[in-house]
């Protein structure tokens, strides 16, 4: 599928989005001049944003948000100090709740996409504390830029190693 609007976009230009959908790793779909594109930054179903486009292609444009301009009720402050540098934890600002609905409706969507049927997901059981829940976790040492050994978890999308104190997800 092909979107024409992708044309007039271009790299650098900033656009006024309204979030439509926020999918898996918390990807979201928006709306602009009747039209959708991608992006992949931490933004709520409702919200509205301010994002500078950072690449365009045939099918999807990638942007990064600059402002957050009008906020979703269900939106969370991250309760771990390393949510911004690691990138393990991609929902964490979002009130656990909504997370959990939109991840019944990841389901639904990929058992649709995959079996061409509408399936409805009743419930997803959720934890009475959503805290030290993992008991699998990887932790990557190497050195750091001083040449000294460090431990930690990778930033999101790279090698570089964030040394952490506390995991609110690892048991």
């Amino acid at each position: 599928m092909s979107f024409p609007f992708l044309r007039i976009l271009s790299k650098n230009l900033l656009c006024i989005l309204n979030v439509l959908y926020l999918g898996f790793k918390s990807h979201f779909l928006y709306f602009h001049s009747c039209n959708s594109f991608n992006d992949s930054q931490n933004a709520i179903k409702g919200e509205k944003v301010l994002i500078k486009i950072l690449k365009v292609n045939k099918n999807i444009a990638f942007g990064k948000i600059i402002e957050i301009i009008e906020k979703s009720r269900s939106r969370a402050k991250p309760d771990c100090e390393f949510y911004e540098k690691c990138g393990g934890c991609n929902l964490r600002f979002i009130d656990y709740k909504t997370s959990l609905e939109m991840k019944k409706k990841a389901v639904e969507v990929t058992l649709k996409k995959e079996l061409g049927e509408d399936f409805l997901v009743e419930r997803i059981i959720g934890m009475d504390n959503p805290l030290y829940y993992r008991n699998k976790l990887i932790y990557p040492v190497g050195v750091d830029k001083e040449n000294k050994a460090t431990m930690g978890v990778f930033a999101e999308r790279s090698h570089r190693i964030i040394e952490v104190s506390d995991c609110k997800i690892f048991i």
